[in-house]
């Protein structure tokens, strides 16, 4: 289902960070945030869950995680929202395009880097490649070469 879905996204982005444990020195009580500081975070926090629709009760988990985990929760966040930003996407009507050839000039390394960008992408994107007939050019190339390295290759894309 959709919510375990979210949780299993959730599980595998913030449970890692169960797991470490700060080893420098004076890391205990006498860096304890403030009441403001953890104010602020906290909002933070909550306005990012917001932002990725995380449900209710694994919100709940995470607020009650230490400040230093949901600071370093917001600042990997953050950082993979920064390499998203300057990463360039190509759009679903680009990757169309790529396979719009002959089915013999898309080789099976075009097809695995498709499987990343796919997986990777909005709906958005998806709605753009189906609309710009991608997915009719991709059954084309399964047609048209029948081969189980690329049969392989299109099934794990439509999985």
């Amino acid at each position: 289902s959709e919510l375990s879905c979210i949780i299993r996204i959730i599980s595998s982005s913030i449970m890692p960070l169960f797991g470490r444990r700060s080893t420098k020195a004076g890391s205990g009580a006498q860096n304890a945030p403030s009441k403001e500081q953890l104010t602020a975070l906290n909002q933070q926090i909550s306005s990012l869950m917001t932002e990725i629709n995380i449900p209710q009760s694994a919100r709940d988990k995470v607020m009650s995680m230490p400040y230093a985990q949901k600071q370093q929760l917001l600042e990997q966040y953050k950082a993979k929202a920064e390499q998203q930003k300057n990463k360039k996407r190509e759009s679903g009507k680009e990757w169309s395009l790529k396979f719009n050839k002959e089915p013999t000039a898309v080789d099976i390394e075009v097809l695995k880097q498709f499987d990343v960008v796919i997986k990777d992408n909005d709906h958005k994107f998806v709605e753009e490649f189906i609309q710009e007939l991608g997915l009719k050019r991709l059954c084309r190339i399964l047609r048209e070469r029948p081969e189980p390295a690329i049969d392989a290759q299109i099934l794990s894309i439509y999985k």
